[in-house]
């Protein structure tokens, strides 16, 4: 799913990805992680709610093959320092 359409969704909804990550080796495994950007907090669940409404996420998650696939989600919101590159 996330190779196949829910990049461009991120893109479309403006969610601005900084990198993904798929674990390989974890007790966790398989898992995939993500970074998106975001001038701040309010703009940022502005975005995400924009993702969970678009056709092509609502689309892609009702197909058969991506059933119960999210276990869990972890969420952090992290702040730039001063000297920060990114």
């Amino acid at each position: 799913m996330f190779n196949s359409g829910e990049i461009q969704v991120m893109r479309d909804t403006q969610l601005a990805p900084v990198f993904y990550g798929q674990t390989l080796i974890s007790n966790d495994a398989p898992n995939l992680v993500y970074m998106t950007s975001a001038a701040n907090k309010d703009e940022h669940k502005e975005h995400w709610q924009a993702f969970r409404v678009h056709p092509e996420w609502k689309r892609l998650k009702k197909l058969p093959k991506y059933k119960d696939t999210v276990s869990k989600i972890t969420k952090m919101f992290l702040v730039p320092t001063p000297y920060s590159q990114i």
